[in-house]
């Protein structure tokens, strides 16, 4: 159904206030396929700030690359794990460290990648719900 309806998916996660990114250099599995791009249609969500979410904040888990120490996005973790190889890898793990420092230092869990996503997601939910969303009463052992 994605494949079909990807477009209409994208535009209504934008209309309803989902902030994206292009994620440049990962292009489609199979790019030579009728209908496939080189240049990919990859995103992720901006970072986004947790504290956003008000008590729906620790229900959304950590982004991967929180494992690295940095808040990082898809295209910037390459730079920072070579960012002595290259001026332009150092320029981009010097921003990434900056903007690690700034939510370290203002205690903010800043969320990215599909995190990031999720949160946005459930921010929209939060924000038409009349109250708790729906989702907030399904048990988390319950499995469909």
């Amino acid at each position: 159904m994605f494949l079909t309806a990807g477009y209409e998916m994208m535009n209504f996660l934008l209309r309803k206030g989902i902030r994206l990114e292009r994620c440049a250099g990962w292009s489609d599995y199979y790019p030579n396929h009728k209908g496939g791009n080189e240049a990919g249609r990859a995103v992720e969500g901006i970072p986004f700030d947790a504290a956003r979410l008000g008590e729906w904040s620790d229900k959304v888990q950590p982004p991967l690359a929180r494992n690295y120490g940095f808040v990082v996005k898809t295209n910037e973790l390459r730079s920072v794990q070579y960012f002595n190889r290259a001026p332009g890898a150092f320029a981009v793990a010097l921003r990434v460290f900056l903007r690690t420092l700034a939510a370290r230092t203002r205690r903010r869990d800043i969320l990215t990648n599909g995190a990031s996503l999720i949160a946005q997601m459930l921010k929209v939910l939060i924000d038409l719900s009349d109250g708790e969303p729906r989702c907030g009463r399904t048990p988390r052992w319950k499995t469909w």
